[in-house]
């Protein structure tokens, strides 16, 4: 009976790893294809870089509608480029996802002096130093939090696809880090941002 029992734990973790989700060529080229933009991907880790150069990964989980940002070096890609959220919302899409179905933007390991200040700022406003908190929309510390460039760019993602994503924002941002240490952030929507 034990054996069963194990064997179904890992039957349901294996599943709680993996999502069915069908990688899409688009039918046309699309911007990524048009500005030369090269796309690798396994799957479920998506990579976008040109000229040799990795600017963008992204983790795509369908299962728990959740895009998660790993690196980002969109600042160092040449003229004429793609912002991160048209990079995020044309992989999403290769993904064979649709962007009502986004309800998390995650982003790990953040070195980006903008959005370190407007964590330490958060911080000071809220009076934490908690390893984990979250910021929810117009309350104590949103301000501050909204400063990031992540946030900002996940905002500008919502607006203009507000259609495609049928009126989702940012209502909350979740921060998972130890002060001084590199931040993960969550963007929560229906929409969040998330920091872990």
């Amino acid at each position: 009976m034990r054996f069963l029992i194990y064997s179904l734990y890992a039957f349901l973790a294996l599943l709680s790893t993996t999502s069915a989700v069908t990688i899409e060529e688009p039918d046309a080229l699309d911007k990524l294809d048009e500005l030369g933009y090269q796309v690798k991907t396994n799957g479920a880790e998506w990579k976008i870089g040109r000229d040799g150069i990795v600017i963008n990964k992204f983790l795509v989980d369908g299962f728990l509608e959740q895009l998660t940002i790993s690196d980002a070096w969109n600042a160092l890609d040449k003229q004429p480029r793609l912002r991160m959220r048209e990079i995020m919302a044309l992989v999403w899409a290769r993904a064979g996802l649709t962007l009502d179905e986004l309800d998390t933007v995650r982003i790990l390991r953040i070195d980006n002096d903008e959005t370190t200040k407007a964590i330490e700022e958060t911080r000071k406003a809220i009076g934490t130093q908690a390893k984990e908190f979250v910021v929810e929309k117009d309350g104590v510390g949103w301000n501050e939090i909204t400063d990031s460039p992540f946030y900002l760019s996940v905002a500008k993602l919502c607006a203009e696809k507000q259609e495609e994503m049928k009126g989702r924002s940012v209502v909350a941002i979740k921060v998972q880090s130890s002060p001084g240490k590199l931040d993960t952030m969550k963007v929560i929507d229906k929409l969040r941002l998330y920091n872990a």
